[in-house]
């Protein structure tokens, strides 16, 4: 035993200290940790040895031990530089002396299992690396500094100069940025020399920033951008750069794009030539975003690419994230704007192309519509316009859609909604839109363009109008388990998380909830067990995607382990669908939420938002129902309406059509809500005024069974307050005076009199 002992120790000696375990047959052995002092290795004992006078050879001392594979012993000196409250002149030094590359790496080296770090070690070299690299970007992030070193791109010193070029080529964002807003604000030829200069060196970071300002620039700047992009041969600026060689007015530009493309040994294009380039440019730019703008740069914790953008008025330089789909319609609006440089002539279907990617970016960021496109914009006829939506639609340019549509709506012809055959409109047919924002936008379109006609279409203006009436309110959730557990489990676990969560343990019961008129607009997530049964897991999923309503609700398909692998080309046969194994707790729904939402991006629009649409509705509905209307569908559909007159915020709405639908359930609703003891007095009368004007226009309408139940409730109030019992007298007035009438009128017809129990109730 104790030459096994000797042997494990010499080895240890010559591997410099480890941790390992050793097998000898017939030899009990328990692993041990040998950790060599520096008196046992002399390569260690020559580290310590080392002056530690300041913060910069502390550094220096632990990276080293580091490397030699001992933390424990450089553990002290560290904790001495995390103590030492680094001021960020020090901070910035040590940036400058060992480079961020280097820090890093201290980080990393600590989270090797092999090195054996501690904890406390891991803390304090993350905290002080993040402290080094978050001084050394403010410090580039300094106005005033890259302002000094861009003015000494100018001193006469070629040593100054050189020294100037070097920061700024390594200033990343901010340096770039700056060199490019230099660029718009000086005309002095010698510094824009020394910028460019700058700029060429700072490859691959310049290249999109440069795109930008070839396709966004003017005059110099943009004269300064080709010759840039012919030089670092960016092969997205190719497009650009031959219609800016066939450009008429910017002289200077055109000449500087016509150096660069020979710089590429490449053939002067015609005028013919570059647009024809440039158009098959952006039809394949339509489909992929351009390499240059994609993955080079992506951003993986945000998971978006920067987009460069130049403002040519302010000549600024800024960047923003975006995703993928909208970094390809800013692309492609781009270039489609190159297309119009000098006044060349657009043909109408590229016109057509150019407004509709302008309005779908207008649409995806928010800004307004260029000056420029107003004349083409107002030339547009209304047959035009639909033929773009239907274009839109088809391309999912649907922030464009929508912009369209409001423009169909603004125009106020009814020829917007009429063709010359029986099919709808593109107008009329996105009544039927899967996309919420659009089919908003459609009904506000036809209610300002034929509210209370008939056309191609029109029996989607009925089912809309409840849709969006009933889409306030808790966003709903859909949980389908193949047991009673997991149903109810995976319920109540989105329940708290804010979904109005309901169980299913079948696939009929998933469907008919998902189905219910009064919760589908508010599906915001669906939750389907693989073992799902009657019908099965796959038959369920084909029928909510069959639903236009429904096609886009997020699914996630959870599965027993062994069926993951059979379960996982369902996620690339299916958008906004997720597979994941089974779960249990709400810290694991609550992940599994926020990995469904961030793949399938936001599907219910915002609370407050929902609420509008849905007031809007209800109003509309109200209007239609007083104006006189051509949809059938309006009365059948109307039930819905009873659920949402118990939201407070729609009380009103929904008491004005309750009022004026006439229907033995919009009575009933009214009778029973003005009957609610948990209603406030105010809101009883109101619904109580509310179904005297409804039997007033329209007759009773309720059975014998409802009017002996409100007679019920009238003597079962004996021990309420006044309020509440004048409130159930007044319905009761109503009915028998109506009774008592056509008593008078039709004595032997009236199922309305004989439904009257004389003498039923007591009234004051």
């Amino acid at each position: 035993m104790a030459s096994t002992r000797l042997l494990t120790l010499f080895v240890a000696s010559l591997l410099g200290g480890a941790t390992f375990a050793t097998e000898i047959p017939g030899v009990d052995f328990v692993p041990v940790e040998l950790t060599l002092d520096a008196s046992q290795n002399p390569a260690v004992a020559a580290v310590l040895e080392q002056d530690r006078d300041t913060p910069a050879e502390k550094l220096r001392v632990v990276m080293t031990l580091l490397d030699l594979g001992y933390p424990g012993t450089a553990e002290p000196i560290l904790n001495e530089l995390s103590k030492a409250n680094l001021d960020a002149k020090t901070l910035i030094e040590l940036s400058d002396r060992f480079g961020s590359a280097r820090l890093v790496r201290i980080v990393r080296q600590s989270r090797e299992p092999a090195l054996r770090a501690t904890p406390a070690f891991r803390t304090a070299a993350a905290e002080l690396v993040q402290n080094i690299l978050d001084a050394a970007a403010e410090r580039a992030r300094d106005p005033q500094r890259l302002a000094k070193l861009i003015e000494q791109l100018s001193d006469k010193s070629e040593v100054i100069q050189r020294e100037a070029r070097s920061d700024l080529s390594v200033g990343g964002e901010p340096a770039l940025t700056a060199c490019f807003n230099a660029l718009g604000a000086t005309e002095e030829e010698d510094l824009r020399a020394q910028l460019l200069t700058t700029l060429a060196l700072m490859r691959p970071a310049v290249e999109a920033p440069t795109l930008a300002v070839l396709a966004e620039g003017e005059g110099l700047v943009q004269r300064d951008a080709a010759e840039l992009a012919g030089h670092l041969r960016i092969d997205a600026a190719l497009p650009y750069l031959a219609l800016l060689s066939v450009r008429g007015d910017n002289p200077p530009a055109s000449q500087a794009a016509r150096n660069a493309l020979l710089k590429w040994s490449l053939p002067l294009p015609s005028s013919d030539e570059a647009f024809e380039l440039a158009r098959r440019d952006l039809t394949a730019m339509r489909k992929s975003p351009p390499t240059v703008l994609d993955s080079p740069q992506a951003d993986p914790l945000s998971g978006g690419s920067p987009w460069w953008n130049w403002d040519s008025q302010t000549k600024q330089l800024t960047k923003t994230e975006l995703a993928a789909r909208p970094l390809r319609i800013r692309s492609a609006a781009r270039l489609a704007r190159a297309l119009t440089w000098g006044g060349m002539p657009v043909a109408g279907d590229l016109r057509e192309t150019l407004l509709l990617l302008s309005w779908e970016e207008a649409g995806v960021t928010g800004e307004r519509l260029s000056d420029d496109l107003k004349p083409w914009i107002e030339s547009l006829s209304v047959d035009e316009l639909n033929s773009m939506l239907a274009e839109a639609i088809k391309r999912e340019y649907y922030a464009g859609a929508v912009i369209c549509i409001e423009m169909l709506g603004e125009r106020g012809d009814t020829n917007a909604l009429v063709t010359g055959t029986h099919q709808p409109t593109a107008l009329a047919a996105a009544l039927a839109s899967p996309q919420r924002a659009v089919r908003f936008a459609a009904l506000q379109a036809v209610m300002k363009l034929a509210p209370g006609r008939r056309f191609p279409g029109s029996s989607h203006v009925a089912p809309t109008l409840w849709y969006f009436a009933t889409s306030a309110g808790d966003p709903v959730a859909l949980a389908g388990g193949s047991t009673v557990a997991h149903a109810n489990e995976w319920a109540g676990s989105l329940r708290g998380l804010g979904y109005d969560a309901t169980p299913a343990v079948n696939g009929r019961g998933l469907l008919l909830a998902a189905f219910d008129r009064s919760r589908s607009s508010r599906l915001a997530i669906v939750l389907l067990d693989a073992n799902l049964d009657r019908p099965n897991m796959r038959e369920t999923l084909y029928q909510l995607r069959s639903n236009p309503a429904l096609r886009n609700v997020p699914v996630a398909v959870l599965s027993p382990g062994d069926r993951l692998r059979e379960m996982e080309p369902l996620a690339r046969a299916h958008s906004n669908l997720l597979v994941e194994p089974r779960l249990t707790g709400a810290e694991a729904m609550e992940r599994l939420v926020q990995r469904l939402q961030t793949a399938s991006g936001p599907q219910l629009p915002s609370a407050e938002v929902r609420m509008a649409q849905a007031k809007y509705a209800l109003e509309t509905v109200t209007k239609l129902l007083l104006e006189g209307h051509a949809y059938d569908e309006l009365i059948r559909d109307s039930a819905v309406v009873s659920g949402t007159l118990y939201d407070p915020a729609l009380t009103e709405a929904s008491l004005d059509v309750l009022t004026n639908l006439g229907t033995q359930m919009s009575q009933l609703a009214l009778a029973d809500y003005a009957s609610s003891r948990t209603q406030t007095v105010q809101q009883r009368r109101a619904a109580q005024a509310g179904f005297a004007e409804s039997v007033d226009h329209f007759g009773l309408q309720l059975t014998r069974t409802q009017l002996l139940r409100q007679y019920d409730r009238y003597n079962e109030s004996e021990g309420s307050d006044a309020e509440s019992q004048a409130v159930l007298s007044g319905l009761l007035d109503v009915i028998e005076s109506r009774a008592r009438r056509r008593k008078r009128v039709e004595p032997s017809n009236s199922v309305q009199a004989e439904s009257i129990p004389a003498g039923s109730a007591t009234k004051p």
